[in-house]
């Protein structure tokens, strides 16, 4: 199961990376997200970005700025 305070870390984490609130609950949302108890892998991690990028919550620069800063 997904640590419960990980979107807590997530959007602290994110404080420099992104200004905007609203994109660090959205990357911090995708974080915590739980697929069946096993967690989010890295490839659920990038087209779940992308996708950010397709509903205009997420720029490209900022998406790219997310995945320089987790290797994903």
């Amino acid at each position: 199961m997904a640590d419960p305070n990980l979107r807590f870390h997530v959007r602290n984490d994110l404080y420099g990376t992104l200004d905007d609130h609203s994109a660090r609950s959205a990357v911090a949302d995708l974080f915590y997200e739980s697929r069946g108890g096993r967690g989010v892998t890295k490839d659920e991690l990038r087209s779940g970005l992308r996708s950010l990028v397709r509903g205009n919550k997420l720029t490209e620069t900022q998406m790219w700025a997310v995945r320089g800063k987790y290797n994903l």
